[in-house]
């Protein structure tokens, strides 16, 4: 697209030149967002300066994975501060670039400025751009090996790159002592790329073919991975991103990814389908119905994630916060009883001592008040916690199919017939099990007595990212196989939107024997449906009060 073809979208939905959002005009945006290119108040994707100019970022048709040469350094700077970073060897760059926030970090002070014009894959070429000039101090971690040579500031390298998956090269590496720093300290993020202008330099011409076809390179800095995967095939009819080592430059799907703009990339479609369907198929495969008549799961952790980080510290600190804040509202105790209600009920339970050296999680907790309620207090974990430069356990899970695409219909549904139906399942994520297998992911700690315990959940843990989906596939697995052949088991399965269940009917009479089917059928896998609610008059065809069936 054009800047003016850009600008008649944005007019067509009265949105801003600048910030792009809906409602206002440029004259009185207060954002402001400023352009790095032209330094004007907009942002990149609108700038005249990256019209035509093509992205640095290859969308390709690929079914295997692809290590690439990374190490993890010891950057230092002169005042003995240093840092921990991931690096990677591209000798198709001419130059060698550091990320500007790891440069700011350590306190480099810029030797000048260089203005530099990329070439993309292609043969496409960027507006020239200013480059910060670093001359940085880099020494493997063992300290055997220490060098500086210049780099140039750079705000994104790439995206991030998987680190080394599991496998049986892994063992071989260890037979053969090569170290690999990767696995040493695991990260996703790439904040060097040393160039052909140093590598050359860095290469001690050691290469070792491993059984799998991997190779092992070994540099002054580390030993080095790279090649294809054996094994590792991707999901079939995939497009997978194919990381292209230069600058990224301003990108049509930028714009296109915009919400404002109400268009998505079919691409992006076609891959999320493919994604959610691969999901739903490893439910399938792993879910099963346990001696308590309950639905028992697997995590559906991303295919090829990076390792989680024990965040054990984070976790500890996030605790003595915690038990701060219900000491200071006096709700302590509250606290201590949902948790010791929820043992009692199997819903968690203490790690044993042969568990405790498991590879795990911790999910830190914090309390949430609701005044009025039967439980006045109760816990909240957070799945998105996750230490500097590495992966929380919400990044490593696939969350199915968005599940708000289903809200039009459902409401669609509930205005068809004139009498209104809802109810909702008790502590619905509650009474799914969790495999004994994945438990260790879901740990979280306590103080009792002045000692910190600890605790892993057993069930389907509310505010893990593949939850809503789970319960969902749950209760259509449980819909599709009942033995019950009573009609209203047809409307049912299209009545739930996570844990509610929302339709409607044409009587009085219809609404409670829904009800009861209903109430059955989820009974079968300890599914409480409750709460029940009528409205509507098919009388008068007018909405009334709610009437509440006990």
């Amino acid at each position: 697209m054009t800047i003016s073809e850009k600008q008649i979208i944005l007019q067509g939905k009265q949105a801003c030149y600048c910030c792009l959002r809906e409602g206002h005009r440029a004259k009185r945006c207060y954002k402001r967002p400023k352009c790095s290119k032209c330094a004007r108040s907009h942002f990149e994707v609108m700038c005249p300066e990256s019209e035509n100019k093509s992205s640095a970022t290859l969308t390709s048709t690929c079914r295997s994975t692809v290590l690439l040469q990374t190490v993890v350094v010891r950057v230092k700077n002169r005042q003995n501060k240093d840092k921990y970073v991931r690096l990677i060897f591209d000798t198709g760059s001419q130059q060698s670039y550091v990320l500007n926030r790891t440069a700011h970090e350590l306190g480099y002070k810029p030797l000048g400025k260089e203005i530099i014009q990329h070439a993309l894959f292609g043969g496409d070429l960027t507006s020239p751009v200013h480059h910060d000039v670093y001359n940085l101090q880099i020494c493997s971690l063992d300290g055997s090996y220490e060098c500086t040579f210049d780099v140039y500031g750079q705000e994104q390298i790439c995206s991030s790159i998987p680190i080394i998956p599991s496998g049986p090269w892994l063992e071989e590496l260890q037979r053969k002592s090569i170290p690999l720093t990767d696995l040493q300290y695991p990260t996703t993020d790439i904040e060097i790329l040393i160039g052909a202008d140093v590598a050359g330099r860095l290469y001690t011409g050691e290469v070792i073919e491993l059984e799998s076809k991997l190779v092992a390179m070994n540099t002054r800095l580390s030993w080095t991975l790279s090649g294809k995967v054996p094994g590792k095939k991707g999901k079939k009819g995939i497009a997978m991103t194919v990381t292209n080592l230069f600058v990224k430059e301003a990108s049509v799907s930028d714009l296109w990814a915009l919400d404002v703009l109400g268009i998505c990339d079919p691409t992006h479609k076609m891959l999320q389908a493919d994604l959610d369907k691969a999901t739903e198929e490893h439910f399938l495969s792993s879910v099963i119905v346990n001696k308590e008549s309950r639905f028992e799961v697997r995590l559906p952790f991303v295919d090829g994630h990076p390792p989680l980080s024990v965040n054990l510290g984070l976790a500890e600190k996030r605790l003595q916060s915690t038990i701060k804040r219900l000491k200071s509202g006096n709700l302590e105790t509250e606290y201590q009883k949902v948790l010791t209600g929820w043992e009692l009920e199997g819903i968690i339970e203490r790690v044993p001592i042969q568990d405790s050296e498991k590879p795990s999680y911790y999910l830190p907790h914090h309390p949430v008040v609701k005044v009025g309620s039967t439980t006045p207090v109760r816990p909240v974990f957070d799945a998105s916690a996750k230490e500097p430069n590495k992966c929380s356990l919400n990044q490593c899970l696939e969350k199915g199919p968005n599940l708000i695409d289903k809200i039009p219909s459902c409401l669609a549904r509930f205005r068809r017939n004139m009498i209104g139906v809802s109810g909702d399942i008790a502590k619905a994520f509650l009474q799914i099990s969790v495999s004994e297998a994945d438990r260790d992911y879901l740990r979280f700690l306590w103080l009792e007595n002045g000692q910190v315990v600890q605790f892993r959940h057993c069930r389907v843990v509310f505010g893990v990212s593949s939850s809503p989906f789970l319960l969902e596939a749950c209760i259509r697995l449980l819909l599709n196989s009942t033995q019950n052949p009573h009609p209203f088991v047809a409307q049912l399965k299209q009545s739930f939107y996570v844990d509610n269940c929302i339709t409607s009917l044409k009587s009085v009479a219809e609404a409670r024997e829904f009800i009861e089917v209903a109430s059955d059928v989820m009974r079968e896998r300890q599914f409480d449906l409750r709460g029940w609610e009528i409205t509507g008059d098919p009388e008068t065809e007018k909405p009334t009060s709610l009437l509440i069936l006990k």
